[in-house]
């Protein structure tokens, strides 16, 4: 049985099933990110999980958990305006902890690059509170995709 971490770091085309969060880890290592940052919670658990299923020695750019959604927002930011591809990711309401680090990022000349991946919990099933943030990145004029597959998700980022 293939390892998802071997997968992940192929060079070589492959078909395997993914879930979304898994296909933006291989997006990440594809396109060359050099910082991912994050804080726990679900349901964005599964990117560190196939981040964390890179051995660490062979893993091609820095992971760490924050201590907070705002911390991990400054960290990756730190990156990408020194010219790093970087990605931060936390659960919906995480983004009320990171808004005011998050809202002026448009507002800043970013000259690496800067994804962040929220995962939204319709529902609430693993959140305090239901919440639809396509607003707030209306309000700080960030690009938003909203991807219907993994398949769109992996070619989002990349």
């Amino acid at each position: 049985m293939k390892k998802l971490g071997d997968i992940l770091m192929g060079n070589e085309p492959f078909e395997e099933i993914l879930m979304g969060n898994e296909a933006i880890v291989r997006a990440m290592v594809e396109t060359g990110t050099k910082v991912a940052t994050s804080y726990p919670g679900s349901p964005t658990p599964e990117i560190a999980a196939a981040i964390n299923s890179i051995p660490e020695e062979k893993r091609p750019f820095y992971f760490e958990f924050s201590v907070n959604e705002k911390v991990a927002s400054e960290v990756a930011f730190g990156a990408a305006v020194n010219g790093n591809l970087s990605c931060v990711f936390f659960k919906s309401v995480g983004l009320n902890v990171a808004l005011d680090t998050v809202v002026q990022f448009s507002l800043m000349n970013i000259i690496g690059g800067l994804v962040i991946v929220v995962g939204d919990d319709p529902g609430a099933n693993s959140s305090q509170n239901e919440q639809d943030n396509r607003n707030v990145y209306h309000m700080a004029r960030l690009t938003v995709f909203e991807p219907a597959s993994p398949k769109e998700a992996y070619l989002y980022y990349t």
